[in-house]
């Protein structure tokens, strides 16, 4: 089926009475869309081609194309599944200039028909736009041998998993779940929610964001600038955890935990404190307006250090609402007892 075919009429593409698959396959329907969405955006990239594209209108133009389709488009949708994407994401590898986005397309696809799952293969690393303001309910995940820029930009809400190479997981999203299993450059970058975990290999976590942060694996740094959640370490971290963390949150409370290891650990940052892990350098050294508690502290108050016991087999778990009690309650007690922030060797 060729695109010309898409469409008897393509300024009426939200008229039901016009189109042209009304007996396709969803694999029919998809791919079709697919190219007709390509077709509108080709000439467009000649002037977008050195600069980044305006992502809501790639978004929206899908969104405009697949809507007619939404009650024939159903559960899992696969993008190996079809030749043309491949086609263009080879394209894209060669020549990073010509980056067409595709996951914005999907993204329309997935947030605006019945498809609650989109599973992402092979792509070129140059494409980008999966996940792009992802609903609740839904679901992205990137295969074990899949790669691409990044997903989840600006989720509403759904699940985020990689378990190949990715660029940014998360950025500037409102909520949802975030699952790193495999690498990922970072996780979260200026978040104003959701749950963030990393279980293998991630550039950074949180900076310059809010929500809650969990590293098991390992991570260059966590909750660099960053606003109120919390940031918990059970993996390595190679630098900054916290530098200059809760600096700029304007309501509640930036919480930093650590029981891994990490290199400096809330360098002039601002908040609530606890080392029971192991910080090389520089413990809470600079801080304004701060709570902190280190090892020494937790092996001389039995009930601290109990709290922190119950924060790490919560955080083992990912079980983030718990860790969210568990936090105010250790809030409270350093705010009682007002342990002094202090450099360590």
């Amino acid at each position: 089926m060729t695109q010309e075919h898409l469409y008897k009429k393509a300024d009426k593409a939200d008229d039901m009475a016009d189109l042209d698959l009304k007996d396709a396959e969803p694999m029919q329907i998809v791919g079709a869309c697919y190219a007709e969405w390509l077709n509108e955006n080709t000439d467009k990239y000649k002037v977008w081609m050195h600069s980044d594209p305006p992502r809501e209108i790639l978004y929206r133009n899908a969104c405009r194309i697949i809507r007619p389709f939404k009650e024939k488009l159903a559960g899992e949708l696969y993008t190996d599944r079809l030749p043309l994407v491949k086609k263009i994401s080879e394209e894209a590898e060669k020549n990073s200039c010509k980056d067409y986005d595709t996951g914005y397309f999907f993204s329309a696809v997935l947030n605006e028909t019945g498809v609650n799952k989109l599973c992402i293969g092979r792509l070129s690393r140059n494409e980008g736009g999966f996940g792009y303001r992802l609903q609740p309910g839904k679901t992205v995940e990137v295969l074990r041998w899949g790669r691409v820029s990044h997903i989840g930009d600006r989720a509403e809400g759904g699940t985020v998993v990689n378990n190949g190479d990715v660029g940014g997981m998360g950025d500037y999203a409102k909520s949802g779940k975030f699952v790193n299993n495999g690498r990922a450059d970072s996780m979260g970058f200026f978040a104003e929610s959701g749950d963030f975990i990393n279980h293998n290999h991630a550039g950074s976590m949180g900076n310059y964001a809010s929500g809650n942060f969990i590293n098991h694996g390992k991570v260059r740094n966590i909750g660099g600038e960053s606003k109120a959640g919390i940031f918990i370490n059970c993996g390595s971290i190679e630098e900054e955890f916290g530098k200059d963390g809760g600096r700029f949150m304007e309501n509640g409370m930036s919480y930093f935990f650590n029981f891994g290891t990490a290199e400096r650990m809330g360098l002039k940052g601002k908040g609530v404190f606890v080392n029971s892990g192991i910080v090389k350098k520089t413990f809470v050294y600079g801080a304004a307006e701060s709570f902190a508690a280190d090892r020494k502290v937790l092996k001389e108050n039995t009930e601290l250090n109990a709290l922190m016991g119950k924060i790490r087999l919560a955080a083992e778990s990912d079980n983030i609402s718990k860790i969210e009690k568990l936090a105010r309650k250790v809030d409270g007690h350093l705010r009682g007892k007002k342990y002094k922030p202090r450099k360590i060797a």
